[in-house]
This record gives structure tokens, C-alpha cells and sequence, in this order.
């Protein structure tokens, strides 16, 4: 895998969003919050400030964290990101992940792609092929 550079960071009251050169933006989640509405809120905007495009989102899943029905709803009924990828190493996380995805399925008028990886480099070999190109005049 290439090497990438940060280009935009933006830390919120529950994660730090990260814009990467290659148009993925990361997103940590600080361990032990507990999302609510508001912060889920907070999440959208700062993914909006950091690329008005939608560009795909890859979650780090390292940290334990509760997200409120509230927040799940927030996320649900929001079109971001272009796509979704999520990385987690452990078989509790993957479950619980792929009940909320099925969630977020039945709450979207439009289904965004979401995948779950346990390895960084095939989630963005993923994620890339949602990136869009950004043009400059």
C-alpha cells in the first residue's frame, strides 16, 4: 500500500476525523463515550467540513463505545457517507455492527455501501473505488 498524508484533521467531543490524501476520511472513536443524538449530530458535520463530496468513511473500531438509539437514528437517516468501511478485530464487535447495519438498511430511503474488514489495507483498496475525483479549475 502507497504511503498517504493527512491533508484535514477535525477532533469532535467523541472522535477525531481525519482527511486523507488519497479522499478517505478516518474516523477514531475516543474510548469509553457513549454517543447520544447531538454528538451524532456533531459526527455528520464534521465529516461535511472535511469533505463536502461524501468521500468514503473508514471507522476504526478500537475503542469501546456505546451509540444511543437517538444517534443510531441520527446516522440512519443521514446519506453520509459515499460508502462505509468498518475495521474491527473482534467477533462481538462484528455482530453487533452487522445488526445496526441491517438496521440502518431497513431505517435509509437509500442504502449507502457498507462492508466490515478486520484488515486496514482491504478496506481502503475498498473504500477507493467510492472516492471522487476532485476537479480544480
Amino acid at each position: 500500500m502507497h504511503a498517504v498524508n493527512i491533508e484535514k484533521t477535525i477532533s469532535t467531543k467523541v472522535a477525531t476525523f481525519k482527511l486523507r490524501s488519497d479522499g478517505i476520511v478516518v474516523q477514531e472513536i475516543k474510548e469509553g463515550v457513549n454517543i447520544l443524538e447531538e454528538d451524532a449530530l456533531e459526527q455528520i458535520e464534521a465529516h461535511k467540513k472535511l469533505t463536502p463530496d461524501r468521500s468514503p468513511l473508514m471507522i476504526l473500531h478500537t475503542s469501546n463505545y456505546s451509540v444511543s438509539h437517538e444517534a443510531q437514528l441520527v446516522f440512519a437517516g443521514d446519506n453520509f457517507p459515499l460508502a462505509l468501511g468498518i475495521i474491527t478485530k473482534t467477533s462481538a464487535a462484528r455482530i453487533t455492527i452487522n445488526l445496526i447495519f441491517r438496521v440502518f438498511d431497513i431505517l435509509k430511503k437509500k442504502n449507502i455501501p457498507k462492508k466490515l474488514f478486520s484488515d486496514e489495507e482491504e478496506a481502503v483498496k475498498w473504500l477507493r473505488k467510492f472516492v471522487v475525483t476532485r476537479k480544480f479549475l
